[in-house]
């Protein structure tokens, strides 16, 4: 197990209190996840870019298997940490994947069961691998997606009366796994355990796009919880990273539910920040750049 560190949050002032404000009127955002990836890749520590990289595993998961299963017409996502020609190399003869890709390449190889999605395999080792994290808002934060994505799988298996599926969707062990196998009433015997259950179970009764727009709202909800004692930390601009993909994806689904999302962001992005005095005062004495330190 990797150990967990215990030295202090680094502290990125000047990247949170400035990151751009979205003009709710404008359909179009002032920066993208790419570009926020590549400033960031220049702004974070060397130790903090490790966990930057573990946030957009589930990226690299699809580009992988694109490249493993021979998905030739599948679009290589940019946001991914390798070009389709630098995955190409791993796949034959893999150096910088993470360990769960490897290994999933020498069971891939073995032969993988039929009744089983590839795709559901390499998310669950990618799950194992992030739970070892040593950064606790990676930890949390792929474990409630892990819950949240296992529930809407086993909900989608009840609409469409595939129920025996749910088995097979359903990822990782655990007690919120465990329960929704056990599938044992409306809330899966969960509603006292995940406070978020009931917002998504009468999301669930509405439309596809209302169905989404509950989703986003846990999550974004969740992150609230993760960072409300984050300040300036990388966990933090971790959750500003999630926040804008979220603000994306919601301009381009749905124009007026795009800009409530980012009326919604906005307000969490900022909400709660104090600058410490050392900071404040390095500004009041003309510093043209707080100090990342």
């Amino acid at each position: 197990m990797a150990m967990r560190g215990n030295s202090m949050p680094r502290a990125y002032y000047c990247f949170v209190a400035g990151f751009p404000d979205f003009a709710l009127d404008d359909p179009k955002l002032p920066l993208n996840s790419k570009g926020l990836k590549a400033d960031l890749g220049d702004i974070l520590a060397p130790e903090d870019r490790v966990y930057l990289a573990e946030l957009f595993y589930p990226v690299d998961n699809k580009n992988f298997l694109a490249v493993l299963l021979g998905r030739l017409d599948q679009a290589h996502d940019p946001l991914g940490a390798y070009t389709r020609e630098e995955l190409e190399d791993e796949v034959r003869v893999p150096t910088r994947l993470p360990r769960y890709m490897i290994d999933f390449i020498d069971q891939y190889r073995a032969g993988v069961s039929g009744d089983t999605h590839p795709e559901n395999i390499l998310a669950a080792a990618m799950y194992t691998a992030l739970a070892q994290s040593n950064n606790a808002f990676i930890r949390n934060w792929f474990a409630f997606d892990r819950d949240l994505r296992n529930i809407v799988a086993a909900l989608g298996c009840r609409r469409t009366k595939k129920t025996d599926l749910v088995e097979r969707e359903v990822i990782g062990e655990g007690l919120v796994a465990d329960a929704i196998r056990r599938g044992s009433g409306a809330d899966f015997g969960l509603g006292r355990e995940l406070v978020w259950l009931d917002a998504l179970l009468r999301g669930y009764q509405a439309s596809l796009l209302e169905r989404e727009l509950a989703i986003d709202r846990i999550r974004l909800d969740m992150l609230d919880e993760l960072t409300v004692s984050s300040d300036f930390t990388l966990d933090r601009v971790l959750a500003l990273v999630v926040r804008l993909g979220i603000a994306e994806r919601w301009l381009a689904l749905d124009l007026a539910r795009g800009r409530e999302m980012l009326t919604r962001i906005l307000a969490d992005m900022k909400s709660g920040l104090v600058f410490p005095e050392e900071f404040s005062l390095r500004i009041r004495g003309g510093s043209k750049h707080g100090d990342n330190r």
